[in-house]
């Protein structure tokens, strides 16, 4: 029987797999035993190992689908970057936008990534937002405003 959403509920209340697998073995025996469930499904009973296997699972996929996320936005960067620099054909109001996007990411976007990406503790959030602050106001109007 998986187990995934056991496994989930005890990341997001920091619930030991041990303590989680006593929990909810406890739960389906008084199921069992108010006769929800017939007693020869004493078999369902919770074992911490796969809980703690589903746990480490379900954790690798919320990593690898964060590390997705932003690995996206960074590729399109560096492709505006890249379209900056050859030749694109792009015109007036269309080149002046590409011109701000590509201001923007090698002076807002790179450097914060890469800030946050070597200082990624919780005590570096708020010299990060702070960061953040300084060098946005220090980009013109215009870029604000896309």
């Amino acid at each position: 029987m998986p187990v995934r959403n056991l496994a989930l509920a005890s990341i997001r209340f920091d619930v030991p797999p041990t303590a989680a697998a006593a929990l909810a073995s406890g739960f389906l025996q008084d199921l069992i035993a108010d006769g929800h469930l017939s007693p020869d499904m004493s078999y369902l009973v919770c074992d911490p190992n796969k809980l703690r296997r589903a746990r480490q699972d379900a954790m690798a996929s919320a990593r690898d689908l964060d590390q997705g996320k932003h690995q996206g936005w960074l590729t399109t960067a560096q492709s505006l970057v890249y379209m900056w620099t050859r030749k694109h054909g792009l015109t007036g109001k269309r080149l002046n936008n590409l011109e701000i996007l590509v201001k923007y990411c090698l002076q807002v976007y790179f450097k914060l990534y890469y800030d946050i990406k070597v200082h990624h503790r919780l005590e570096d959030g708020p010299k990060h937002i702070l960061t953040q602050l300084r060098v946005m106001g220090s980009q013109p109007r215009r870029s604000k405003q896309l």
